[in-house]
């Protein structure tokens, strides 16, 4: 059974479906959300883009709930994030990143220029809060 979305109610069929996704399909998977302040910034209704490196992020759950850093690593195999300073010791002493989930993200600064600002400005939403947005003269 090969279908474009998961309409299963299963958590089993729902977890092989992530596991099992296609890349196109899991680079979706990884969106994180844009933080209010940029997202004025740049004039987007748009909620949640995919993240890259180099990408100021906020931590919002778990252990290191309140750490800022960059992005270290986007791991598409995993569907995690990895960020600079959130940290975990191992049992022998090594300090290792940790795996964040990108929906425990929210982005604060990041390089937004040629397609990245496409594909913000490509969403509907967009094109809906910018008509509705007073034209300056």
């Amino acid at each position: 059974m090969t279908t474009a979305s998961n309409n299963s109610v299963q958590g089993r069929r729902q977890r092989k479906y992530r596991y099992t996704a296609p890349n196109h399909m899991r680079r979706k998977m990884v969106f994180v959300h844009i933080g209010k302040e940029l997202r004025a910034k740049l004039g987007t209704a748009r909620r949640s883009i995919q993240p890259r490196k180099g990408d100021k992020v906020k931590v919002l759950r778990g252990d290191h709930r309140g750490h800022t850093g960059k992005i270290f690593e986007v791991d598409f195999s995993t569907l995690k994030i990895y960020v600079e300073g959130a940290n975990s010791r191992t049992a022998k002493g090594v300090e290792k990143l940790v795996a964040l989930d990108p929906s425990n993200l929210v982005i604060l600064e990041g390089e937004f220029v040629k397609d990245r600002l496409a594909a913000l400005n490509r969403s509907p939403k967009s094109k809906a809060a910018a008509s509705a947005a007073p034209k300056k003269q």
